[in-house]
């Protein structure tokens, strides 16, 4: 479901809703939250938009528990991803799943050949989510924050 402004407003104004996870908002969605606001992130680009990340719970009990999403636009044909989930709810395969819904919404696109994700050398859990998902592992970048191993999927 896509990340809209009014849920960018709720998360910023501090309003929690019963139909998100305890520990939703997490600080990527915040920042997220604080683009879209700010006119940084363009929501009329579809796919190429923020999205929340919705389980469906054990026994029905959905609940927005994180956000994946593409940061930007395809540029030179490719696009890269980010995706989080509540602590709460990892190790479910609710990342794998968000990240192959948005493998599926780039080729649908058709306007990307590669997708991009990083992650934090430390951060195993999201290096198999992106392994599973098909993505090869490529060079250490130094990010914003911190080293991070570059990952790449071609289309």
């Amino acid at each position: 479901m896509a990340f809209t402004r009014q849920d960018a407003e709720r998360v910023l104004a501090g309003e929690r809703l019963s139909a998100w996870a305890p520990d939703y908002p997490r600080e990527g969605d915040v920042h997220v939250a604080q683009w879209i606001v700010q006119g940084i992130k363009d929501l009329s680009r579809l796919p190429w938009i923020p999205y929340t990340v919705i389980d469906d719970g054990d026994a029905g009990d959905w609940a927005v528990v994180g956000g994946a999403g593409f940061h930007s636009p395809p540029h030179d044909g490719v696009v890269e991803i980010g995706y989080g989930i509540a602590e709460s709810r990892q190790g479910r395969g609710i990342a794998t799943a968000a990240v192959a819904q948005l493998i599926d919404l780039a080729r649908l696109a058709g306007d990307a050949h590669r997708i991009s994700a990083a992650t934090g050398l430390d951060n195993i859990a999201s290096q198999r989510v992106l392994a599973k998902c098909g993505f090869t592992r490529g060079e250490d970048l130094s990010g914003d924050e911190g080293p991070e191993q570059y990952w790449s999927l071609d289309l």
